[in-house]
């Protein structure tokens, strides 16, 4: 039987929670749920855990609760902690892939990975870099949103960097998708069957790659436009000429020509309105997808800490949402949490080395 046991079984008796038994209680149980782990720097987890214990503490003296009311919170405080970890911290390091003992340098990694609930990335490197960027989140928004619901319904569990980590996550993943789907659908380019750009999965996602002109495929569709529209054609009319054929090659030859007036004045519009786009600048503006991406990445920007203005996070928010984008609205929840708090101030970190890039 662990520690953590035994004082839940010699403390279930007792109505009431001295602070002193509380205290020695939320020892155990910290160095149960997060042993300290070697590294340097803030250790993230470790300080949200004991404000979390202390909030438990509170709410169980305020309700008169005892022992197991208090253990019940600290659980789901550690819960939720022990969750956003394992949905935020990137496959790579946590471990769990290896089969076999783990390398020096793959051991140094995750032990200092244990000490962050969560490290930010620039959606914008990702969106440049394409989806194997090392800048790119692989968490699932909807396994978040799980987990913020238990976070936000418990009433009493409420910390500013878990808020923040909730929020900054929920707006990193949501743009990371919305601009894979950006250059998917809106880069200028050809198409392919499903109507995707046709370098997206060859470059994946290079941004640079993708706009990268493609002197080889426009020879190569260069050559089989010639050969499909004049060489195949030209030379199945001059053999039926040959042939003796030359009522059918006549009549071939009528709707041939027919056919290539008609491509040729729709290639001719098509370069007239071109012309006239890039005479007025049309050419040089960002497809609006593009644009709204941008501005949305501004909402992002504005949650840098280590100090935030969550008033200023919510009008940026608002602005690009009436620009067509959409937020979850556990994030509108969160912010406005927040501003009931403290209209100007949001203190989301508390070293500098917390939650750093």
């Amino acid at each position: 039987m662990s520690q953590y046991d035994s004082d839940r079984e010699s403390a279930s008796a007792t109505s009431t929670l001295a602070a002193s038994v509380a205290a020695e209680i939320a020892r155990s149980w910290l160095a149960e749920r997060h042993p300290p782990s070697p590294g340097y720097g803030e250790d993230q987890i470790r300080w949200v855990l004991l404000d979390l214990a202390g909030q438990a503490f509170k709410e169980t003296a305020r309700r008169g609760d005892g022992v197991k009311a208090y253990r019940d919170r600290l659980d789901a405080a550690g819960d939720v902690v022990e969750a956003l970890w394992g949905i935020l911290t990137p496959n790579r390091l946590k471990g769990w892939h290896r089969t076999g003992e783990p390398t020096a340098e793959e051991a140094k990694a995750e032990a200092a990975a244990r000490r962050y609930l969560w490290k930010r990335r620039d959606p914008l490197v990702a969106f440049r870099e394409g989806y194997e960027s090392e800048s790119a989140v692989e968490h699932s928004n909807e396994e978040v949103i799980s987990v913020a619901a238990d976070y936000v319904s418990s009433g009493w569990m409420r910390h500013p960097f878990v808020d923040w980590v909730l929020v900054d996550a929920l707006i990193t993943r949501e743009l990371q998708a919305f601009g894979e789907e950006v250059k998917q659908k809106h880069l200028p380019g050809r198409r392919d069957l499903l109507g995707v750009h046709h370098r997206y999965f060859a470059t994946k996602g290079n941004l640079d790659a993708m706009k990268r002109p493609d002197f080889l495929g426009a020879a190569r569709r260069a050559f089989l436009y010639l050969l499909i529209n004049w060489a195949i054609p030209i030379g199945v009319i001059s053999l039926l000429y040959v042939q003796g054929w030359s009522t059918t090659a006549t009549w071939v030859l009528g709707i041939y020509g027919a056919l290539m007036a008609l491509h040729l004045t729709f290639v001719a519009v098509r370069v007239v309105r071109w012309m006239w786009r890039t005479s007025r600048g049309d050419g040089a503006k960002q497809p609006p997808a593009f644009e709204l991406w941008t501005d949305m990445h501004q909402v992002w920007r504005v949650l840098t800490g280590p100090v935030l203005n969550p008033t200023l996070v919510r009008e940026h928010m608002a602005r690009t949402a009436g620009k067509g984008a959409v937020w979850d609205n556990i994030v509108w929840s969160i912010v406005d949490s927040r501003i009931a708090s403290d209209p100007a101030v949001w203190m989301v970190m508390k070293t500098k080395d917390a939650g750093r890039t």
